[in-house]
């Protein structure tokens, strides 16, 4: 994690105990995980996976439900990416995903690839978008939302 500060500044105000270091080993163990259950499909990784996301879900909750002043949970560096109804449907969602895969068999990502045609091109474009719209709904979506503050009124500011 290039900048835990603001994972850190979270927890705290969860009154969740929190240190640099120890939001780093959580970042650190986070994409592990991800990666063992990607390249390999084992249940237990997808196992890992999806109580780390049914983690989130309760976390996001808690900020939402205390209402306590919380700018960022870090995930995406400095984008300011409150805890919203956006964020705790994506961390369901992700947590019945990774869930699923954890009871049922699934491919690893390089048997997956290795099944796609066009040597897995397509695959990896439409992986691609689909990720970048949810980086785009849990940054940009919940912040478009926020009502602004009107600086002047009957005057243009220049551009």
């Amino acid at each position: 994690m290039k900048d835990p500060a603001p994972t850190v500044g979270a927890m705290r105000a969860l009154h969740l105990p929190a240190s640099l270091m120890s939001v780093r080993l959580m970042g650190l163990a986070e994409v592990v995980i991800g990666f063992v259950a990607a390249l390999t499909g084992s249940a237990i990784a997808m196992g890992f996976v999806g109580s780390a996301y049914v983690t989130f879900v309760f976390i996001v909750l808690a900020a939402m439900k205390a209402k306590t002043q919380i700018q960022s949970c870090g995930c995406f560096g400095k984008t300011d990416t409150p805890p919203s109804l956006i964020h705790l449907g994506a961390n369901c969602v992700f947590a019945v995903v990774a869930l699923v895969s954890a009871l049922k068999s699934t491919e690893s990502l390089p048997e997956l690839l290795a099944n796609q045609p066009m040597y897995a091109v397509p695959f990896l474009v439409t992986f691609g978008v689909a990720l970048y719209m949810v980086v785009l709904g849990l940054t940009v979506l919940p912040s478009s939302r926020r009502p602004r503050l009107v600086v002047s009124v009957g005057r243009e500011q220049p551009a």
